[in-house]
């Protein structure tokens, strides 16, 4: 096996791991903002959701850029800040996702990462 197909055996099987690991975590709770209404947006739901968007590129409908991942507001419990809700609602579009800038348990947005 040649350095580059090791590697993305290694990637893969990483990659694996963290969607096994998340899709353990997940959120307990909608998190974002639907029809102009606040969701539950738990404190901890809202930092998973910030997290995963920051470890995807922008290419790819999350929130890492060339110069690293945007910040963030911290979350406020029972509040989503409205560019939280903008960058969940453009992950989707970017997706093919229902676009309604809200992030479900068990929902098609938190599988897709």
């Amino acid at each position: 096996m040649d350095l580059g197909s090791a590697f993305s055996s290694i990637k893969s099987a990483a990659s694996k791991a963290t969607d096994a690991a998340l899709k353990a975590l997940g959120v307990h709770a909608p998190v974002g903002i639907r029809n102009g209404m606040q969701c539950t947006n738990n404190e901890d739901d809202q930092r998973l959701v910030l997290t995963l968007l920051c470890q995807i590129p922008e290419a790819a409908g999350g929130r890492l850029g060339n110069a690293g991942p945007v910040k963030f507001k911290t979350p406020v419990q029972g509040h989503c800040d409205p560019a939280l809700a903008n960058s969940i609602r453009a992950f989707q579009q970017r997706n093919g996702l229902r676009a309604d800038g809200v992030v479900d348990p068990g929902g098609a947005s938190l599988c897709r990462r």
